[in-house]
């Protein structure tokens, strides 16, 4: 009777696979310290987790934060578990450089949960931010007299984005027969003084361009105002000339010009 106990439970065991060894991560280490551009479309795949499990069961894979999302895909020849690595939510650099999580995979029947933590993506920068003037409004004032190259007012820009696409270099887009501004220091100086000796104008907006360095540069532009101060540069002019006057002798007090 003891023989056919002994039977009947090695039949029930047939068929059933007991997770006795862990499940193993093939390919976690590549993912670290990965780059991941902040433009990078949500739902993307930018990486594809592989991992295994010895007694062949099937695994699952979950991730913390809400960054980045595993979406299930299959398994491959080599009897791995697939898992695609997507893009969750719009990536920000100049909020969120690095991003930092942890992937789990679990298997059916052992109970084996298996973590990789602290795993980082650097987010790298995309041209997405235009550059900024900081402290307008800009006014300033100059003398009719003043010398060719007389430094007038410096604007500054400043652009949060990295590298080439946070660079700030000027341009001006009007008056440029009058003035000129330095490309990276951003100081307006008098180039010519023909238009404002001519006192025809004793005001100018100039128009100040900030001018990234991304590969599709973005703009900015501001106005300078310029108010032009008089000089006493001018003698009195006589209208009317010349003038004569006659008087009539006898009659004091009259004079009549003529």
């Amino acid at each position: 009777m003891l023989e056919g106990k002994c039977i009947l439970l090695l039949l029930a065991g047939i068929g059933t696979t007991m997770a006795a060894t862990a499940p193993e991560f093939r390919n976690i280490g590549d993912l670290n310290n990965m780059l991941v551009s902040e433009n990078t479309p949500v739902g993307e795949s930018i990486f594809q987790i592989r991992a295994y499990d010895p007694d062949g069961n099937a695994l699952d894979f979950s991730i913390s934060g809400d960054t980045f999302r595993i979406s299930p895909a299959g398994v491959n020849a080599q009897g791995e578990t697939l898992g695609d690595l997507e893009v969750a939510k719009i990536l920000d650099r100049e909020t969120n450089p690095v991003v930092r999580f942890d992937v789990s995979i679990t298997d059916g029947l052992g109970g084996h949960t298996i973590t990789h933590s602290d795993i980082l993506i650097n987010v790298i920068d995309y041209n997405d931010n235009s550059p900024q003037f900081q402290g307008t409004p800009y006014e300033a004032t100059l003398s009719e007299n003043a010398d060719i190259g007389t430094s007038i007012i410096t604007v500054r820009a400043t652009d949060i984005d990295s590298g080439q696409n946070g660079a700030v270099n000027y341009q001006l887009t009007s008056h440029t027969d009058s003035f000129e501004i330095g490309q990276v220091d951003g100081i307006l100086r008098l180039l010519d003084r023909t238009a404002i000796e001519s006192e025809q104008q004793t005001a100018y907006a100039v128009t100040v361009r900030a001018v990234d360095g991304g590969s599709q540069p973005l703009a900015t532009s501001v106005d300078v105002f310029v108010q032009i101060t008089d000089e006493q540069n001018r003698a009195p002019v006589w209208l009317n000339e010349p003038y004569e006057v006659s008087i009539t002798e006898g009659t004091p007090g009259s004079l009549q010009a003529s």
